[in-house]
């Protein structure tokens, strides 16, 4: 990837987006009586996994990509880390 052609700005949303929602989602999940819908890695996930994981579930699901950022945000997650 060629840093004079990334978008910085853009990039920084999107970390700050995933970022968020899995630390809400986390936060949300360990709460009683949460429907455990996502069961993230007990080891924890750093903010390049989390993206790289969206970015991947967004290049297979091209057709929900007029969705709203945290529905495919969440999506990915729950794809990925269902509790089972």
């Amino acid at each position: 990837m060629d840093p004079n052609t990334i978008n910085f700005m853009d990039a920084g949303r999107c970390m700050g987006l995933v970022d968020g929602f899995a630390g809400a989602a986390a936060f949300y999940e360990s709460q009683p009586g949460a429907p455990g819908a996502i069961c993230f890695p007990e080891e924890g996930m750093t903010i390049g996994q989390s993206v790289a994981l969206v970015k991947a579930y967004l290049e297979n699901q091209p057709e929900q990509l007029n969705e709203a950022s945290t529905v495919l945000i969440f999506g990915a997650f729950l794809e990925n880390y269902p509790c089972n």
